[in-house]
């Protein structure tokens, strides 16, 4: 597959993560543009530079596999799941952490630990501010437990984690990095360029991750609830248990509460076009990846569960001096267990991902490049155009303000 040469072909072909890493060293800026945070360079790019960029852009795609087994020695592979030392079922004991989770609350419990045991100073993780715009989110740095519980919370959302990067990097001691897959491909790829960031970042966790739609969903979303943007004091795309809500507060302490993942279908707005094209769904990069429990066993057991992959050495070894801590409860799990509890998201990135390939390529689609990590041999170039055609035909419904009356009408909502 032909890779994107320039950031403004990543750009233009719809293949920008949001990640930011373009625009650091003060070469411009990150804007919100149709939903979607897009870099702005405050003069045009050298051919050098551009180049120097492009090869760091986790947008244009990455060799998934190859940066893998460099990294992560003595795995197993699977091309579903990458690259792993071990996997389990785990969930906190730490109550003030789990308490605001929707799974296991394992994320801020490792990073909380981290920072206990000095193995950082600082966690680079994301909280929302509350502006005229909206919750706005906000790269920073965490160094204490009460910072991990305010940032705590997926946030389905294009985020620019990184555009800070060179001030982060600034940062007077080591850090870890809380982010999604492409975010965390992104930190790989620069690492690879510069290996002395390799003790400056000294360990990422990713979440599992199905994409996101962009910003304007949540927009429309809040119109729906009737609670101005401009009012709003609490934000959250998942909480209140598991699978729990969405919940919008107003400085008037009105609150709605929307169930997860039902109110995906409020609106008409589609998964953003590089997610959908994405083979990444479990944080293949990341020295731990953390997703929810999805499979009965745990869900009967009306407790918080995360399922965990452990891929590097260093990732191990927090995971094993947390466990003699009795810092977490442990179960263990086998792999036809975890990929069944990621079994849409997996059939999506993983099964389907060939045939989505193709179709676009038909369409005019510049799309990522990998070096593998799906299956390559199905092919149902018809049902991934059956999707598409179905996608649009709810966008343009979206966007012609009728698609909620059409949902309803077809018992979609």
């Amino acid at each position: 597959m032909k890779k994107c040469l320039t950031i403004s072909e990543v750009v233009r072909s719809g293949n920008c993560t949001s990640c930011g890493l373009c625009v650091n060293n003060n070469l411009g800026t990150m804007e919100m543009k149709n939903g979607i945070y897009l870099p702005f360079f405050n003069k045009p790019l050298s051919k050098e530079k551009d180049k120097e960029l492009v090869n760091i852009c986790p947008g244009r795609g990455y060799d998934i596999v190859s940066l893998g087994e460099k990294r992560f020695i003595e795995t197993t592979y699977n091309y579903k799941l990458g690259h792993y030392k071990s996997i389990g079922a785990a969930r906190t004991n730490d109550t003030m952490l789990l308490n605001k989770s929707t799974s296991g609350g394992m994320m801020p419990a490792v990073a909380n630990y981290l920072l206990d045991k000095k193995h950082v100073e600082g966690i680079l993780t994301v909280k929302f501010v509350y502006t005229d715009k909206g919750p706005v989110p906000k790269p920073f740095i965490a160094n204490t437990k009460e910072e991990l519980i305010e940032a705590q919370g997926s946030k389905y959302m294009p985020i620019p984690l990184l555009k800070n990067l060179d001030e982060i990097l600034s940062f007077p001691g080591s850090i870890a990095i809380i982010g999604t897959p492409c975010q965390i491909a992104g930190v790989r790829l620069l690492q690879k360029k510069n290996p002395i960031l390799n003790e400056k970042i000294k360990l990422t966790i990713a979440n599992f991750c199905g994409g996101y739609r962009d910003y304007r969903e949540t927009e429309r979303i809040f119109q729906i609830s009737k609670i101005n943007k401009k009012n709003i004091n609490f934000f959250s795309y998942r909480g209140k248990g598991q699978p729990g809500y969405m919940t919008v507060e107003s400085n008037e302490k009105e609150t709605v509460d929307l169930p997860y993942p039902d109110y995906g279908r409020l609106t008409g707005y589609i998964k953003h076009s590089r997610c959908r094209l994405c083979v990444d769904a479990t944080g293949e990069l990341a020295d731990l990846s953390f997703g929810d429990a999805w499979i009965d066993r745990f869900l009967k057991t009306k407790n918080k569960w995360s399922f965990y992959i452990s891929r590097s050495t260093f990732g191990e070894k927090v995971l094993k001096e947390m466990l003699e801590d009795g810092l977490f409860k442990y179960e263990e799990i086998s792999v036809d267990e975890l990929v069944k509890s990621q079994r849409g998201n997996l059939t999506t990135k993983k099964e389907r991902q060939n045939s989505r390939f193709q179709l676009y390529k038909i369409l005019g689609y510049k799309i990522p490049s990998f070096d593998g990590g799906y299956n390559k041999k199905k092919l149902n170039i018809k049902l991934e155009l059956k999707v598409f055609i179905s996608q649009r035909v709810m966008y343009i419904f979206e966007k012609i303000k009728i698609y909620l009356i059409i949902a309803k009408l077809i018992k979609r909502v």
